[in-house]
């Protein structure tokens, strides 16, 4: 190979030589045929094209003119290139260094439109309340709620439409308070969205106009509520959802998600001692549809698609993962999206990416010796064609995991038990440029 390359070099030396002599010669400009890149593509002096140039010196002339390059002006774009370096593979990070509990498991995260995850995480037995936010390739940590005798009991977060992150949770013991916390510029403001009492479940949302939706759950006595409460121009406003004041010890509970200005509901009866009673809703406008009746569910989770389309819910049944959608004005369908033979532990999350495809994440639990580890913290999408699930990572317990999308990014986020982290791993999605010419992105 080196003396056919070699052999090359010294043939187009004489030969440009060769050339340049017919074309003093001759007393005239003419096309040197060179591949070299010069000003619009002219590799001597002659101010005339070359008949096939490389604009961009990548070694490959354009695919214009017969070459291989399908962008000659860009240096990174030509075959053989690396076409969207980490597309397709979980990139793991570790957010926080130090070791926490393993019962300080609660993790939220959200993106902005710079496509930057934020992430809301707890320390300190569920006593502190963290954020950390990635700038290239760095974390930086912030403290939310200082470590405190209380503790937390749920977490979620969002970003609002000036790209500020707000978190919802629960803080207490016996007597807890539902607490909105916003970043504005490098401070935290925490304020309280009702008056403590028995809450739980804090989920929240918020809506393109700013407003700020939290939906918790309530009980007082024999009655257990559902309740969404809402900021709008500084203020505080609550509605009931759903309640019940049935016997045998029934339960209500719910998660929210905010598109544009309209709010979407999952909510649920549970009676504990009578499963065969428990009943699933979906909520928007005033309307219930039912989601599934008669069964045990966990980890419920929602997310709907950009512009007010499908609605994509998942949570855990009896069968296994549940990816459930629906789009108006139609009923909700349900679909099985993990069904193997292993136990699904914990809760779910749920996004969507740009495409409309589903990513649900969530913890799967092996009893065989096959899987040492434990604990699989599992993928599973339909962006390739009907559901399929992956692993992103293996361990002996996970907390349970979040996540988000924007555009075709995937953002983690999960705690570590056996280290006691917080760890975030990031898939990225095609860029929308192919940069090894092979007519495809990726």
């Amino acid at each position: 190979m080196r003396l056919r390359a070699i052999g090359r070099v010294w043939g187009l030396a004489w030969a440009s030589a060769f050339a340049a002599s017919c074309v003093m010669s001759a007393g005239g400009g003419g096309d040197d045929h060179d591949t070299d890149a010069g000003a619009g593509g002219d590799a001597d002096s002659d101010s005339d094209a070359d008949a096939c140039p490389d604009e961009d010196g990548d070694g490959y002339a354009a695919q214009a003119c017969g070459g291989g390059d399908c962008d000659d002006a860009s240096v990174a774009a030509h075959p053989g290139a690396l076409d969207g370096e980490g597309v397709g593979q979980w990139v793991v990070q570790t957010v926080d260094e130090e070791v926490a509990t393993a019962s300080a498991d609660l993790v939220a995260v959200a993106v902005d439109a710079s496509a930057a995850p934020h992430v809301a995480y707890t320390m300190q037995d569920r006593r502190e309340l963290r954020y950390a936010t990635r700038i290239g390739d760095a974390w930086t940590i912030e403290t939310v709620e200082p470590a405190a005798d209380d503790r937390l009991s749920s977490l979620s977060m969002a970003m609002d439409p000036e790209g500020r992150p707000h978190v919802g949770y629960t803080f207490g013991r016996s007597s807890f308070e539902v607490r909105h916390a916003e970043r504005s510029g490098d401070a935290w403001t925490i304020e309280p969205v009702w008056e403590p009492g028995p809450f739980g479940g804090a989920s929240l949302g918020v809506a393109d106009d700013g407003t700020v939706h939290v939906a918790f759950a309530h009980k007082t006595n024999l009655v257990s509520q559902l309740v969404h409460a809402w900021r709008s121009a500084g203020t505080w406003s609550v509605e009931t959802v759903a309640s019940s004041s049935a016997p045998y010890n029934t339960t209500v509970g719910g998660v929210l998600a905010v598109e544009g200005s309209d709010v979407h509901t999952l909510y649920w009866h549970t009676v504990s001692l009578l499963p065969e009673l428990n009943r699933f809703y979906y909520r928007t406008d005033g309307v219930d549809l039912v989601v599934e009746h008669g069964s045990t569910t966990s980890g419920k989770s929602i997310v709907v698609e950009s512009g007010g389309g499908t609605v994509h819910m998942t949570y855990v049944n009896d069968a296994g993962l549940v990816h459930a959608t629906r789009s108006a004005p139609d009923p909700v369908v349900r679909g099985t999206a993990d069904s193997t033979d292993v136990r699904l532990d914990g809760g779910t999350d749920v996004a969507v990416d740009a495409q409309g495809a589903f990513h649900a994440v969530y913890m799967a639990s092996h009893s065989t010796d096959v899987y040492s580890d434990g604990f699989e913290l599992r993928h599973a999408t339909d962006a390739d064609g009907p559901a399929l699930h992956e692993t992103i990572e293996m361990g002996p317990s996970f907390g349970a995991p979040a996540i988000a999308a924007y555009g075709g990014d995937l953002h983690v986020c999960w705690r570590d038990r056996e280290l006691g982290r917080v760890r975030c791993g990031t898939k990225a999605g095609p860029d929308g440029v192919d940069q090894d010419c092979d007519g495809e992105d990726g």
